[in-house]
C-alpha cells in the first residue's frame, strides 16, 4: 500500500518534470524506511519516471536501484529475478518488445549485472533493446554503445556469464551485418572478434546455481539438522570411533586429495576440449558468415584471428 506521504511527494515532484538531488533523496527516504520496495511503490516510481522530462542523474540512480531491489528481493531466494517479475517489468517498459528510454535501458542492464540469475527472456529483451538503441543512434557504434554491448555480454546473470553463448554470438553477427561500413569506435572490432572467439574456444559457462537450486540451498541452510545438534555429534563421534581421530583425519585428507585430483583432471579435459575448433563450431562459423552473401571487415578479422590462433587448417573452407 502506498502511503499518503509517498503519493503527495510524487505529485509534488511530477509537477515541474524535474527532480533535484535533494528531491531524489526525499524519494529514497520515502520508499526505503522498511527495507523493501513493494509492487505498489514500484508502480508509483514508474508513474513518476514517465512524468520526469529532464536528465536528472540522482533520480535515475534512485529509480534504477529501487526497481532492482523490488525485483530481486520480492521473492525467495533473494537475488533472483522471477518469470513473473520480468513479465511485470516488460509490460511497464517494453514498447514493441524493446526499451525506449535510457533510464529504462540502464535498469535492464543493472538488473542483469546485480542479479544472480534471471529468465532467458530478460537476456533476449536486453539484446533487442541494445540493438534498438544502436539503430536510434544511426547505426553507428560509439563509446556508449560499445560499453552497452559489453555489459549485455558479461553481466553477472547473463546467459553464459563469462562464456559467450551461441545466441549472444549470433547477436554480435546481426549487429555487425546491420552496421557494416559505418564509422564505429575503434574498440568494436576487437570486442566482436574476441567475443566470438570466446564462444568458439571457451571451456564452458560459469556454474552459477539457478533459482530452484538456490531455493533448495536456502531452505537447507535455514533448516535444523535432522535430530538436532545431539544427533550430529553422535554421527561425528561414531566416525571418530571408527579408527580414532587420526584415522578420521587421515581419511578426510585422502578424500580431499581425491576430490582435488578429480577436479584437476576435469579441468584438464575441459582445457583440452577448448583448445580445438571442432567441426560443428567451424561449420557454424562458416555458414554464419556466408548467410547474407558478403563478408564484412570484422568477419574477415575474425577469420584471420582464428587461423592465427589455431592454424590455417582450422577454417579450410573460410
Amino acid at each position: 500500500m502506498i502511503s499518503n506521504v509517498m503519493m503527495t511527494l510524487i505529485e509534488k515532484l511530477a509537477a515541474d518534470g524535474r527532480i533535484s538531488d535533494t528531491e531524489a533523496l526525499d524519494v529514497r527516504r520515502a520508499i526505503f524506511p522498511d527495507g523493501a520496495v513493494s509492487r505498489q511503490e514500484a508502480e508509483a516510481l514508474f508513474h513518476l519516471n514517465e512524468r520526469v522530462k529532464g536528465d536528472d542523474p540522482a533520480w535515475d540512480a534512485c529509480f534504477v536501484e529501487a526497481i532492482c531491489d523490488h525485483l530481486m528481493l520480492a521473492d525467495e531466494p533473494q537475488g533472483h529475478v522471477t518469470e513473473e517479475g520480468f513479465y511485470w517489468l516488460e509490460t511497464r517498459i517494453g514498447r514493441d518488445g524493446v526499451v525506449e528510454g535510457p533510464t529504462e535501458l540502464e535498469l535492464v542492464l543493472k538488473l542483469m549485472e546485480k542479479a544472480e540469475s534471471c529468465p532467458t527472456r530478460l537476456h533476449e529483451f536486453a539484446r533487442k533493446s541494445a540493438s534498438h538503441a544502436i539503430r536510434q543512434n544511426g547505426g553507428t557504434i560509439g563509446e556508449f554503445d560499445l560499453v552497452m554491448i559489453r555489459r549485455v555480454l558479461f553481466a553477472a546473470a547473463g546467459a553464459g556469464n563469462i562464456a559467450i553463448t551461441r545466441e549472444e554470438a549470433e547477436w554480435l553477427f546481426e549487429i555487425d551485418e546491420a552496421t557494416a561500413g559505418n564509422a564505429h569506435v575503434s574498440g568494436w572490432r576487437d570486442l566482436f572478434v574476441s567475443a566470438v572467439m570466446n564462444h568458439l574456444f571457451a571451456a564452458g559457462p560459469s556454474s552459477l546455481l539457478d533459482r530452484d537450486s538456490m531455493l533448495r540451498r536456502a531452505n537447507w541452510l535455514n533448516s535444523s539438522p535432522a535430530g538436532g545438534t545431539g544427533a550430529f555429534l553422535s554421527r561425528l563421534i561414531g566416525r571418530l570411533s571408527d579408527g580414532g581421530v587420526e584415522g578420521y583425519a587421515s581419511r578426510a585428507k585422502y578424500d580431499a586429495a581425491q576430490q582435488q585430483h578429480a577436479y584437476l583432471d576435469q579441468r584438464a579435459v575441459e582445457a583440452h576440449v577448448a583448445e580445438a575448433l571442432d567441426t560443428g563450431e567451424a561449420a557454424w562459423l562458416v555458414a554464419r558468415m556466408r548467410r547474407d552473401g558478403r563478408r564484412t571487415t570484422n568477419e574477415q578479422a575474425l577469420v584471420d584471428a582464428v587461423k592465427a590462433a589455431k592454424g590455417e587448417g582450422s577454417l579450410k573452407s573460410a
